[in-house]
């Protein structure tokens, strides 16, 4: 590939960027009603975490302060969730995407930047809510770099995974719908696995979002480094191959599937 096109796809992207931040702040309302449920829904999750006695296990994720147990499920959700979100398309949006000049790959990238634009704020407010009721963080940089890393390929991962799925079953999304349901339930986003029945413990950590969330929270708040946390970063780069190479075979079958049916040349 060489410099002239790299400089016309950032082109692309950026202007793509633009005018889809244009379309999305055209109506105020719109705007103003999007940042208010972010707010309400922030502090609706701390006064839960406030009025929270029976928090077992909160220990153990790296702080024993349940508003900062619960409002930092939302800090982690807005920080890795997006790069799933807007991965995981439609069929009708990947035909979108390749009907369009724009490269496959680099209208997935614009629409996950164009997401986290928005994302920034959801993070800001709720970290802010964190801070409103007196509640730091406590970071370990190294470690923060590698997790983000790790988390966004899984949810990257996850998301071309459903896209895939979505081409093949046209309508519907199987995917993000069992990917929601497990994560709200079992992953510790809201709640500690912990206080789950233990057959239903075991079959929360195989997923990798359990992994996620709990060792976000010890970077968040214990300071571990990335020596203490090791092993499970392991496992968490595990995941991320095996995911990695079932989506990469169910995307390339979806999209061989719909060339044969004559949907996209």
């Amino acid at each position: 590939m060489g410099i002239r096109r790299i400089k016309k796809y950032i082109r692309i992207l950026v202007w793509g960027i633009v005018v889809s931040w244009i379309n999305n702040t055209r109506y105020k309302t719109e705007v103003t009603l999007y940042l208010l449920d972010i707010l309400l829904s922030g502090l609706a999750y701390a006064f839960l975490g406030k009025s929270v006695a029976y928090q077992v296990g909160i220990s153990q994720y790296g702080t024993e302060n349940p508003i900062a147990f619960i409002v930092s499920g939302l800090i982690i959700t807005h920080l890795v969730n997006t790069a799933y979100q807007r991965t995981s398309m439609s069929a009708r949006g990947i035909y979108g995407i390749m009907k369009s000049p724009l490269p496959l790959w680099l209208g997935l990238v614009q629409n996950v930047v164009m997401g986290y634009l928005w994302s920034f704020f959801a993070l800001i407010i709720n970290i802010i809510i964190l801070y409103s009721f007196g509640i730091t963080f406590n970071i370990n940089i190294l470690s923060a770099i590698i997790l983000l890393s790790l988390s966004l390929l899984i949810m990257f991962c996850l998301g071309v995974l459903s896209a895939g799925c979505n081409l093949i079953v046209k309508k519907g999304d199987p995917i993000r719908f069992l990917t929601t349901a497990l994560t709200y339930y079992f992953s510790g986003r809201i709640f500690p696995v912990q206080v789950l029945p233990k057959p239903l413990q075991k079959m929360a950590w195989i997923l990798p979002q359990t992994w996620i969330y709990y060792l976000w929270r010890r970077v968040l708040f214990s300071n571990v480094s990335l020596l203490q946390i090791r092993h499970d970063v392991m496992i968490l780069f595990l995941m991320n191959i095996i995911l990695a190479i079932i989506s990469y075979l169910i995307f390339s079958y979806g999209i061989n599937k719909i060339r044969e049916e004559g949907l996209i040349l």
